[in-house]
């Protein structure tokens, strides 16, 4: 935690994501800690790299 707070601290904007963040608790204290938790926090990270991969296929047509 102390890292990435140390990130935030330097201007970065930090995201949560996973199941994780949907853990009773955990969502409130990672929000009172400047996290933003997405709408869909499970499905993040596959959407993410999905949208890479479409960037990268595109690069190399």
């Amino acid at each position: 935690m102390n890292l990435t707070l140390d990130a935030k601290h330097a201007g970065d904007e930090i995201w949560a994501i996973g199941g994780g963040c949907l853990l009773p608790g955990f969502k409130k204290l990672l929000e009172k800690n400047g996290f933003k938790i997405l709408d869909n926090p499970v499905e993040a990270n596959a959407l993410g790299l999905l949208e890479m991969a479409k960037a990268i296929v595109k690069k190399n047509s």
